[in-house]
């Protein structure tokens, strides 16, 4: 059994899962016993570290804030005729 952390969830739930499993070839599948027992994960959907999934999800975070203010400038400036 290996230990992962996994933050595709970061955002939404607002933690990181601390889950056991199977790695192989890039995909992790969790124990017959975790909540996340029927779902695959890619690499990229998760961490081997508690500190890069840590920076992983501020990451994310930072990139959703972006992505909101663009979008917030977006309709500050939207002008109806």
């Amino acid at each position: 059994m290996k230990t992962i952390y996994l933050h595709k969830y970061a955002l939404s739930s607002g933690k990181i899962s601390e889950v056991e499993g199977e790695e192989s070839d890039g995909l992790f599948r969790p124990s017959q016993n975790s909540e996340y027992r029927y779902t695959f994960f890619h690499t990229p959907d998760y961490s081997l570290t508690l500190e890069d999934a840590l920076k992983a999800a501020e990451d994310k975070r930072f990139k959703k804030i972006k992505s909101l203010l663009k979008q917030i400038e977006k309709l500050e400036k939207l002008r109806f005729v």
